[in-house]
């Protein structure tokens, strides 16, 4: 008798209140996993953020070099011309050459201080299908901000807008390098902007 009343009183008994609840369960795993994905997706965003700026700095880095080496160039000039001009007085003549401004340096490309190496060389005109570092070399001496994103999958930007870059664009497009005009730029730089070479076939 006494284990009939114990069966009975164990069937009327309700189920754990916290025991397994598959739909609590479900949306467990779906906050978890759209947890993860905000956070890669925040992760993403900033690793590209880094990857531009430091493509950035190494393109400021790379105009800098060009404006040492035109200094150096151009206190080469004048050391020289002075040395010229201090021998002329010496022996009593005239200085075979008169002592031109700094900026019409024509003393032959120097080594940048620091970098890969490449010799600095003014690019005045472009031959036609340049490379990609003539196309650089090019721009930098017109004194355009290049942002060279190619080593990191992108693009070759230039950021001007199109009156500025109207004769360079021509001058490009003459010597087959594709352009294309950004006048709202891009997500992380919405300045009126141009991608030089957008099909990417110039090689370095």
């Amino acid at each position: 008798m006494k284990s009939t009343k114990n069966e009975q009183r164990s069937n009327d008994t309700p189920g754990h209140p916290l025991g397994p609840d598959p739909e609590f369960e479900r949306a467990l795993d779906e906050f978890a996993e759209a947890s993860r994905q905000s956070l890669e997706s925040l992760f993403r965003g900033r690793m590209q953020a880094l990857e531009e700026r430091i493509a950035g700095l190494a393109s400021k880095a790379n105009s800098t070099e060009v404006l040492i080496g035109r200094a150096l160039a151009a206190e080469e000039q004048v050391a020289r011309l002075q040395r010229e001009l201090a021998k002329a007085k010496a022996v009593g003549l005239p200085a075979t050459r008169s002592v031109e401004p700094a900026t019409q340096s024509t003393s032959p490309p120097i080594e940048p201080i620091s970098g890969a190496g490449r010799r600095i060389k003014a690019a005045e005109n472009l031959r036609p299908n340049p490379s990609l570092d003539d196309v650089i070399k090019f721009l930098l001496h017109r004194g355009f901000d290049v942002d060279n994103k190619r080593p990191l999958g992108g693009g070759l930007w230039v950021y001007a807008d199109q009156d500025a870059f109207e004769t360079t664009a021509k001058t490009l497009q003459s010597a087959g390098v594709g352009v294309r005009y950004h006048p709202r730029g891009r997500r992380l730089k919405p300045d009126p902007q141009f991608e030089v070479d957008p099909a990417k076939v110039l090689e370095t």
